[in-house]
């Protein structure tokens, strides 16, 4: 596999932007909190940046998520929604680079 198709394929866990906006919007009618509610209660100037959240432009910021946490009283990890890693390149191609980077460091000794 050439080094620039590595790129398109998730090698590691990423947070999905849309699907979390989904799933912050499905939070809020289950809990029936409004999003003037999220904007008070985080102290934001306008309802925009949530519904930016909701539909997957940007994510909330680390702080936003922590106190997101608290009002949902969910885990950071029940608010985000993570891709799938391609476990194939990370168990084979990791593990192979990891064992050459081992070997050649114990053989200039």
């Amino acid at each position: 596999m050439l080094d620039n198709e590595l790129w398109k394929e998730s090698i590691y866990p990423r947070i999905d932007m849309k699907l979390t906006g989904v799933n912050l919007r499905f939070l809020c009618r289950v809990y029936d909190i409004k999003v003037k509610d999220v904007k008070r209660y985080l102290h934001l100037a306008s309802v925009q940046s949530i519904y930016d959240w909701f539909y997957g432009k940007t994510l909330p910021s680390v702080d936003h998520l922590i106190a997101l946490s608290y009002l949902f009283r969910l885990p950071i990890e029940e608010l985000l929604v993570v891709k799938k890693v391609n476990s194939e390149y990370v168990k084979e191609d990791f593990h192979k680079k990891k064992k050459r980077r081992i070997l050649f460091y114990y053989s200039n000794f």
